[in-house]
């Protein structure tokens, strides 16, 4: 298995997908960090409103689960194949996905052989 955790977003998310699949990759995982890593602050959106914040990027986070263990956002516990995980990286808000998207929320890409 290889885990690999990153903040590409779509161009870069898909190409970095072909690379893995190229090499031979065949099952896949995008695995949510917000699970493991539960620190949020108060702070304020642009219009003034209260809102929660993710402190991610800050360094407060743990590592999750992995591998064969780690829990795909779409699909559970079970492997995807590389078009499906493909699709979520498409479109123009680079799909269900990535960080710029989901604000502050990381996700790691698990990949087995």
């Amino acid at each position: 298995n290889l885990n690999t955790e990153g903040e590409a977003a779509g161009k870069e998310a898909r190409d970095m997908l072909r690379r893995l699949h190229r090499l031979g990759y065949t099952g896949f995982k995008v695995a949510r960090q917000s699970t493991y890593n539960g620190r949020v602050a108060a702070s304020e959106n642009e219009l003034g409103d209260p809102i929660a914040v993710t402190r991610q990027g800050l360094g407060y986070g743990a590592a999750g689960l992995f591998g064969e263990d780690a829990v795909d956002f779409l699909a559970g516990p079970r492997w995807r194949d590389f078009d499906s995980v493909l699709g979520d990286l498409a479109g123009p808000a680079f799909g269900h996905v990535w960080m710029y998207q989901t604000m502050g929320e990381w996700f790691d890409l698990h990949c087995a052989l």
